[in-house]
């Protein structure tokens, strides 16, 4: 904002959806979780903390970087009460990522679609889940009262990837009819 003489209004602000890169992460890891048991089987807690862990790792470099013949492996080490530990691998193509990134939380949708509201009965701190995972559909129905978006502030981990933020400003300027707001610059996520 140095450069310009600017001044930031906010306007509106939109509902708290519980809904960010630790959905994702949980949604790689149960798309792994197969590959690391046998049929039936589940993981410890412990393992499955490991699992979510290693998950966000694997999103946050396939978001980084565009290689469509990347695949990433993983494994976890299960310290049982044996002499030897048990090593469980799996592996993830980057391609699967994107897929679970595009269709299931930032999918292109038409500005006039809506998240689905029916509410489930979790809660934290007193805020309502959302039961609709795809954060574009919020996003359209956050911006559904207003003609045009010049700008846009990214803030939240979960939209610090060049990848999303290039995604959600294609998809904003496809609902204005190729108008593409600017980014501003957010040092801070």
């Amino acid at each position: 904002f140095d450069e310009y003489d600017t001044q930031i209004d906010r306007i509106a602000v939109s509902d708290h959806i519980l809904l960010g890169g630790d959905n994702i992460d949980v949604t790689i890891a149960k798309i792994l979780e197969p590959q690391l048991v046998k049929e039936g089987g589940q993981l410890s807690s412990r393992l499955w903390q490991s699992l979510i862990n290693r998950s966000r790792a694997l999103k946050e470099r396939a978001l980084g970087e565009h290689d469509k013949e990347s695949k990433y492996h993983m494994s976890i080490d299960d310290q049982g009460s044996g002499l030897f530990s048990q090593t469980h691998t799996a592996s993830i193509t980057w391609e699967e990522i994107i897929e679970i990134v595009n269709n299931g939380f930032f999918p292109m949708c038409s500005k006039d679609e809506l998240p689905r509201t029916e509410q489930a009965g979790l809660k934290e701190m007193g805020l309502p889940y959302s039961q609709e995972s795809a954060v574009t559909k919020h996003i359209a129905e956050f911006l559904r009262n207003y003609e045009k978006i010049d700008a846009v502030l990214f803030n939240g981990g979960a939209l610090k990837p060049d990848y999303l933020q290039k995604r959600i400003v294609s998809l904003i300027a496809e609902w204005q009819d190729g108008y593409k707001p600017i980014v501003l610059r957010n040092n801070d996520l």
